[in-house]
């Protein structure tokens, strides 16, 4: 039976639709109009009773009350239990259809687009850094500069063998370079912290062992690995330090005796003491001349600078846009003064090359995404459900038709829409190849409701897309009769 509860809801719209001089009946031979047949007002079909309107009702609200008494009548009921059959029967499988196969798939979709962008180009105006040159913490201390003073001769010479030591864990060797100075000791634990500790044992597998652990690393020539200009500092002072314990605390394991030991450390210690202490020297020439830039790399666009002076320079003004500018301008000057001569030339260049490159990234973002959707798109949809497949036999020309809308559908793609993976391939896996079915309509309620509630399970969501859905299903059984 219709309820007073129902009658007191629809009276306010009911009201409006009279103000608009409008009035709604349900489509013929559907299952709206069947139900209406059935329900009565005041002893009168609803079809019947084109005369009553809410105008001609003195008291609406004594409509609400009274009513619920003449519509309990079986045919009513049975018919509107009929049509909840029926509905429900519907929705179930256009629901089950959609989260449980359209739904899948689309994720499935989603996941193989997101792979081929992580594999996309990135813009070039990414890849420019900046790389700070600083001492290692230990070499800033004068007492350890000392040290390697004393190290230190005017040859530099490969030396005649390497240690014999056994394999050592990280632990134990940073315990090994330990020397009891509590003010050395936490500059040495800040450097590795830096470097990482697999650093130092990997320094030591090169040059401190003959085990089978140290053939697995390439064999090196110590000169060489000195000259590295990216490791070369930090080899120096891990070779010196670990060279100086073993020499100091001389481990069991060394497989020499004490005047071989020595003699192999000094061989390590000398070239080592003599690439930290020019390292040393350099860095403050550079820095009390004001050099910023120690190097630049084209091929790989870093611009190497000197900590403390990039530091100053920065608190100053300066914008690591403009030693960008200055890379791709191959202008060459290294020094404060001169790169601060050279702003405005550097910030056209920079501001030039941002505006192109990003163009160029955008059209090939673009072009990448769209190839990504194609692909994934079609190749997917050779692999089908069994009632897909059955729905592909029923309907000749269903592959050009998904064709078709995909082409269309794809127009409205660009390069934005690779912020909104999930959007667009819901879009085109409900739209495009599941274009008879109403997955896309209900899809899109449950991202809906799901975007508007962060906290909505996908089972809530669900229940809003039927509910939207069953009130698409009867109006469109409602037409407007009068205008």
């Amino acid at each position: 039976m219709i309820t007073k509860e129902t009658i007191s809801a629809v009276l306010p719209l009911a009201e409006d639709l009279t103000r608009k001089n409008m009035l709604l009946t349900a489509q013929v031979n559907t299952p709206l109009e069947q139900l209406i047949n059935t329900t009565n007002v005041f002893s009168q079909g609803l079809l019947n009773t084109s005369s009553v309107s809410v105008e001609s009702i003195e008291e609406p609200q004594e409509l609400a009350a009274n009513y619920e008494q003449e519509s309990s009548n079986a045919a009513h009921n049975e018919q509107i239990d009929a049509l909840v059959s029926q509905v429900s029967t519907v929705v179930g499988e256009h629901l089950s259809f959609a989260r449980n196969v359209v739904l899948d798939k689309s994720n499935t979709f989603i996941a193989r687009v997101h792979a081929d962008i992580e594999k996309f180009d990135v813009n070039a105006i990414s890849e420019f850094c900046v790389k700070q040159l600083d001492l290692p913490e230990p070499l800033k201390v004068m007492s350890f500069q000392n040290d390697l003073r004393s190290k230190a001769s005017t040859t530099y010479l490969e030396p005649s063998r390497n240690f014999r030591f056994a394999e050592k864990g990280p632990q134990e060797l940073m315990e090994l370079v330990q020397t009891g100075s509590k003010a050395f000791d936490d500059a040495v634990t800040k450097w590795l912290a830096q470097v990482g500790t697999d650093f130092l044992t990997k320094v030591w597998l090169m040059f401190f062992t003959n085990s089978i652990g140290a053939k697995n690393i390439e064999s090196k020539n110590f000169l060489d690995e000195l000259d590295n200009r990216d490791t070369g500092v930090d080899t120096a002072l891990a070779v010196f330090l670990l060279a100086q314990a073993v020499n100091t605390k001389k481990p069991e394991d060394s497989g020499m005796g004490e005047k071989e030991l020595a003699r192999v450390a000094d061989e390590f210690m000398d070239p080592a003491a003599q690439k930290l202490l020019k390292t040393a020297e350099r860095y403050g020439a550079d820095v009390k001349s004001g050099v910023l830039i120690s190097r630049r790399d084209t091929a790989n666009k870093t611009v190497y600078v000197n900590r403390s002076v990039y530091l100053d320079w920065l608190r100053a003004g300066g914008k690591n846009e403009m030693l960008f500018g200055m890379l791709v301008k191959n202008i060459l000057e290294t020094k404060v003064e001169g790169i601060n001569a050279n702003i405005d030339k550097a910030a056209q260049a920079w501001d030039q090359f941002k505006a192109v490159s990003t163009t160029r990234y955008k059209n090939s973002i673009a072009t990448q995404f769209l190839a990504s959707l194609h692909t994934n798109f079609f190749t997917m949809l050779k692999d089908r459900e069994q009632l897909e497949e059955e729905m592909h036999a029923e309907t000749p020309g269903i592959i050009e038709k998904i064709n078709e809308y995909f082409n269309e559908e794809i127009k409205s793609v660009n390069a934005s829409d690779i912020d909104n993976v999930s959007d667009v391939c819901y879009r085109l896996m409900a739209k495009c190849r599941y274009f008879y079915t109403d997955s896309y309509k209900i899809l899109s309620d449950m991202m809906s409701a799901m975007k508007e509630s962060q906290s909505m399970s996908v089972k809530e969501a669900a229940l809003v897309a039927t509910i939207n859905y069953i009130a698409d299903y009867i109006c469109d059984q409602i037409v407007n009769s009068k205008s």
